[in-house]
């Protein structure tokens, strides 16, 4: 089964779909990945999560921050860096958190929107 973020993703789901994929919708907003990125913190500190020392997991997981919003959500974010070459992707913390989302189940207003 594939996951996606809705935003943008019409043309990309309908090729999945057209090659057999089923496709299941997955928000990646403050609200969905909130619980996900808290768990994903606890993983890293408990040393529950194993990515056997990975140099390019060490450097996405170390240039990602989360951004907590008034109500204590929180989500993924790159850190603000004055040049443009000091931007470093964390794609990989962002599928962590994706996948623990998905473990979890969707939300009532993922069912609804």
């Amino acid at each position: 089964m594939g996951q996606f973020d809705p935003l943008h993703s019409q043309y990309w789901v309908k090729e999945m779909e057209d090659i057999g994929f089923e496709m299941e919708k997955t928000r990646q907003g403050v609200y969905t990945l909130s619980e996900p990125m808290k768990q994903l913190e606890s993983d890293i500190r408990n040393y529950a999560l194993n990515y056997d020392s990975n140099p390019i997991v060490k450097r996405c997981l170390a240039n990602t921050q989360a951004k907590v919003e008034v109500n204590g959500n929180i989500q993924p974010s790159k850190p603000e860096l004055k040049a443009q070459k000091d931007r470093r992707n964390h794609d990989y913390d962002h599928c962590l958190s994706d996948a623990q989302q998905v473990q979890a189940g969707p939300r009532i207003d993922d069912k609804i929107a």
